[in-house]
């Protein structure tokens, strides 16, 4: 299946009722892509189709409040991808087909306040990875 430039598509995402839904047939977001993002979503709604995460594409979105949901189909979590997304709450489950967790991939995501859950598979941390998810517990790879 070949990629879309979705830097250049605009219509890959519908934003409504607060609600933030990236649509189906999306495989990737791009670098920074949402980056800033500031109205206000209470609920992010990624599809099981993405397998990309790229650097920053949820950067520093401060309006993005509640759970996050990680499609089972997801092999790549970009450097910062998530960082400071401050509001974001629950559970953090890593699929199981992530190797490795880029660097500030969630630094500075301080609402998540359930269990950090980490794949079997799942060989390198980087930097800074988690820094400031103080209200995570667990972390240990799920056996």
């Amino acid at each position: 299946m070949a990629r879309t430039n979705y830097k250049k598509e605009k219509s890959i995402y519908t934003l409504a009722d607060n609600v933030l839904t990236i649509n189906e047939n999306v495989d990737k977001i791009e670098r920074a892509f949402f980056a800033k993002f500031d109205t206000m979503v209470k609920k992010l709604n990624l599809p099981k189709s993405l397998t990309v995460i790229e650097r920053a594409a949820f950067g520093d979105c401060s309006a993005i409040y509640g759970p996050l949901v990680l499609p089972d189909q997801l092999v790549y979590i970009g450097t910062a991808a998530f960082s400071n997304c401050r509001d974001l709450t629950g559970d953090l489950i890593i699929p199981d087909c992530i190797e490795s967790i880029q660097d500030s991939s969630f630094e500075g995501c301080f609402g998540f306040n359930g269990v950090l859950g980490l794949p079997e598979s799942l060989t390198s941390i980087g930097n800074c990875a988690f820094k400031d998810c103080n209200r995570l517990s667990g972390g240990d790879k799920a056996t």
